[in-house]
């Protein structure tokens, strides 16, 4: 595996907070035009959910990603760059954007849009306008939700493998100066060698007496 993983976590984070919000802004935009025709074209006014929920989730990516990006180049040590919060943050983010893409694909609306005769005779009303704004908010909130997940998980992979490297701390450390390319210590069993230091002399006990060799005694007494 590549051991350039730190530089093109930090490319692929900028690429997708851009992007993100972007869409962001485009959603924001399109649920309060389609909350707008629903207040000034019924009787009763009212909104759908799905218009909404997009407007608070689109306030909520707009208002935070290009903080967390432009804290993490300019701001050391900002809480909102610690690895667990921008795993975290962006975790319940892209549950919000398929909330948004799936409502919005199940409303009641996108099945009038589909028929054509329905919104040609409709079409003074809005309708038509609204049908494409609406099949727009769709996609967009997919999109979303397909970027902030591909970002979530390859951030979970990254932080889970430099866990079991031995690093836990990197859930705390900040984004900006985690290294996820750290090789971490090796845990794993083997057999060690164990080398004499310089100087050691191995020490032996005294041999005994060859064996077959008589031992002779003299007959004169020693003086």
């Amino acid at each position: 595996m590549s051991q350039n993983l730190t530089q093109t976590l930090g490319l692929v984070r900028t690429v997708v907070y851009v992007i993100a919000t972007v869409f962001a802004l485009l959603e924001l935009a399109l649920g309060a035009a389609i909350t707008n025709w629903t207040e000034t074209k019924f009787i009763f006014g009212g909104f759908f959910s799905f218009a909404a929920l997009a407007i608070a989730t689109g306030i909520l990516t707009f208002l935070t990603l290009p903080v967390m990006l432009l804290f993490s180049r300019n701001r050391k040590g900002a809480i909102v760059n610690m690895v667990i919060i921008e795993a975290g943050w962006t975790w319940f983010l892209w549950i919000m954007w398929i909330s948004v893409g799936g409502s919005a694909a199940a409303t009641d609306l996108i099945t009038a849009c589909n028929n054509d005769f329905f919104v040609n005779i409709n079409s003074e009303f809005g309708l038509k306008t609204v049908c494409n704004e609406t099949k727009a908010l769709t996609a967009f909130g997919f999109l979303t939700w397909i970027l902030l997940f591909a970002y979530n998980i390859f951030l979970l992979f990254l932080i889970i493998r430099q866990h079991l490297r031995g690093n836990p701390g990197v859930w705390t450390s900040y984004i900006s100066e985690a290294d996820f390319d750290h090789a971490g210590t090796y845990t794993g069993g083997g057999v060690v060698e164990q080398k004499g230091s310089p100087g050691f002399v191995p020490q032996y006990p005294p041999q005994s007496p060859q064996a077959g060799i008589p031992q002779t005694t003299s007959a004169y007494p020693q003086v």
